[in-house]
């Protein structure tokens, strides 16, 4: 498998973590508004479940996004490698710059 594969591959199995993640806290917040019925934890129940419904849906959004990332990438190598440093590594660095500034603003 080349590394571009690889690389996807990768951020297809993560993504899918996320999802299973966001499908626990649903579980979770469920099991506590159905169950434990306390102010504490019916009020945890939706930001809880926003969050995960959240994760979910960017998790669904990368999984299926990454086989066309693939299919791009693959494409862009094999046939212009000049592609990869004028619109790859430019949408990278947005990304990364992205991440930084969120991550920036959680923490």
């Amino acid at each position: 498998m080349n590394p571009i594969e690889r690389y996807f591959n990768a951020e297809k199995s993560e993504s899918l973590l996320f999802v299973l993640v966001g499908v626990i806290a649903i579980a979770f917040a469920t099991y506590f508004f159905i169950k434990i019925k306390q102010p504490y934890f019916n009020g945890i129940t939706y930001p809880l479940t926003a969050i995960a419904l959240i994760q979910i849906t960017v998790g669904i959004f990368v999984y299926y996004g990454s086989s066309k990332e693939i299919v791009k990438m693959n494409f862009i190598v094999q046939n212009d490698k000049s592609k990869v440093k004028t619109e790859e590594i430019p949408r990278m660095n947005i990304v990364h710059r992205s991440l930084i500034i969120n991550f920036t603003y959680i923490f």
